[in-house]
């Protein structure tokens, strides 16, 4: 989403410097508030515009409904929920369990001198959570388009403030084939209809395109793609009217995702044009072509921002586990010390305690079953994950605690259903919003803990098979993330309400 005309990621414009500072200064105020950041960009003559509000900055000048209502109609429109947090450098590094003076057959080396010189300068680690599929509902086609103009002030300048580089946190990538990002001009037809556009990223067998303006798809449709920002350059291939079939379509039928169609032969004649071309272009200009999820860091980076992540996470995950008979259970959670409201709330549930929390009641009745299994089973280890709404009540009754819950799924989302469950905790209870992100697991990284399972497998083989049998037996992750001021935001509830609401909130923590 952040990646420009040029080929260069323009997320660091977000946080300029006059931001940075409000953000600094408002973690020592309130150590544990979050901010809501709104974003969309437009795509006119082969540049991109962006454009980003803070919530509050939209509040103050009278123009939330006009940047909600104008950006929602765009596939390129974002809500973020933002969380900063003082860094501690000694969390860098985190050496292997395994004791010096025993032999194992890998022993990861301290951070070089290169590498501490890089990660001198971070003082603080900050967080970005995706939270636009909640909030998208509740904007409306309604704005002032005399106020439109006055966006212009959120508008990005044309030159990138602050350099940014992306570092992989070190993960196994599962994919079924290398995907690139790479922005380059495009024009796209289908039946009478003719819309400009720009790739976003590119494979042999597929790629994604944003264009200007939307165009009715439907999936399986065939349209004609022409190359039309490689044509100067690569003179002998045929790269017009390519055809190609739409995998699926953003809300806005702005961004499509497209595939190259069966092909019936291996004839060289009948070959697919765009793949023949791709297939050249990842081959010989590699150098010029950014992997997604490629690390092109100093080594030893990655692990050191991966620990200083991992140190505190801001969400809680869970981590549902599957048997030889193919049971699947919830049987354990990660637990953060940098604290949400979500957070606080399961720790302080009847039956949570220091080492473990009791998400029974959050999971009331049959929950895993109808509103978590369903779900996680029809999805594949590559999918991205699934997201669900998980909506909390908390309230007294005869000096009970008491909660309500209500899930959500984001494709049938029932705006009315959720500003009436909002409503329903304004006058006594705690209201609680949680993005719920499932997603399927692929095989454990064993690789990494390989030193402490070899040398665990030394003393106590039997334990060593245990660990690794329970790695293999995690079968999904659902992880959860407090999203409660963003849907109060855009529930329109006053900061009076939201007071109320923390004020509840911490009573109920002190009395439990």
């Amino acid at each position: 989403d952040w990646i420009n005309e040029h080929n260069q990621i323009s997320i660091g414009s977000l946080f300029n410097p006059r931001r940075s500072a409000h953000f600094i200064k408002r973690l020592a105020e309130h150590p544990e508030a979050s901010v809501t950041f709104l974003t969309f960009s437009i795509t006119a003559r082969g540049k991109i515009y962006y454009y980003s509000a803070l919530a509050e900055e939209l509040l103050k000048n009278d123009l939330w409904d006009t940047f909600v209502n104008f950006a929602a109609q765009k596939s390129s429109f974002r809500v973020y929920q933002f969380r900063l947090r003082k860094l501690d450098p000694e969390q860098a590094w985190q050496p292997q369990a395994v004791p010096l003076e025993v032999q194992i057959p890998f022993r990861l080396n301290p951070p070089s001198p290169r590498v501490k010189q890089a990660l001198a300068p971070l003082n603080y680690l900050g967080t970005l959570t995706d939270v636009t599929d909640s909030m998208r509902q509740f904007a409306g086609n309604d704005f002032d388009k005399s106020q439109v103009k006055a966006l212009k002030v959120f508008l990005h300048p044309p030159a990138v403030p602050i350099r940014t580089k992306d570092v992989r946190l070190e993960f196994v990538d599962l994919r079924k084939e290398q995907r690139f990002s790479y922005r380059s001009r495009c024009r796209l037809r289908i039946g009478k209809a003719i819309r400009e556009g720009m790739i976003l990223d590119l494979s042999v067998h597929g790629l994604k395109v944003q264009l200007d303006d939307a165009v009715d798809t439907q999936v399986n449709d065939t349209v004609l793609l022409s190359l039309t920002g490689f044509e100067k350059n690569h003179k002998k291939f045929d790269l017009r009217d390519i055809p190609y079939l739409v995998v699926n379509s953003d809300v806005s039928q702005t961004t499509l995702n497209l595939k190259i169609p069966k092909q019936k032969t291996d004839d060289k004649k009948q070959r697919h044009a765009g793949a023949e071309f791709f297939r050249f272009l990842i081959k010989e200009h590699r150098d010029q072509l950014k992997l997604l999820h490629e690390n092109t860091s100093l080594n030893g980076i990655e692990l050191c921002l991966r620990n200083l992540y991992c140190a505190a996470p801001p969400s809680v995950p869970l981590y549902l586990y599957q048997n030889k008979k193919r049971q699947v259970t919830l049987r354990r959670a990660g637990v953060s010390s940098w604290r949400s409201g979500w957070a606080k709330l399961l720790a302080h549930l009847p039956g949570s305690g220091a080492d473990n929390l009791n998400i029974q009641p959050v999971l009331r009745g049959s929950s895993l079953a109808t509103e978590i299994l369903p779900p996680l089973q029809a999805l594949s280890r590559s999918d991205r994950p699934l997201k669900k709404l998980l909506l909390v009540k908390l309230y007294q009754d005869q000096g009970e605690s008491v909660l309500q819950t209500q899930w959500q799924t984001f494709d049938l989302l029932d705006t009315a259903t959720i500003l009436s469950f909002v409503d329903q905790c304004l006058p006594d209870a705690v209201f609680f919003a949680v993005q719920v992100e499932l997603s399927r697991t692929g095989r454990p990284d064993i690789q990494f803990v390989q030193a402490e399972m070899s040398y665990l497998s030394q003393y106590a083989s039997h334990r060593a098979n245990e660990l690794e049998e329970e790695l293999w037996q995690v079968y999904a992750v659902a992880d959860t993330h407090d999203i409660t001021a963003e849907v109060l935001k855009f529930a329109d509830v006053s900061l009076e309400n939201i007071k109320q609401q923390q004020q509840r909130l911490n009573s109920w923590l002190s009395a439990n």
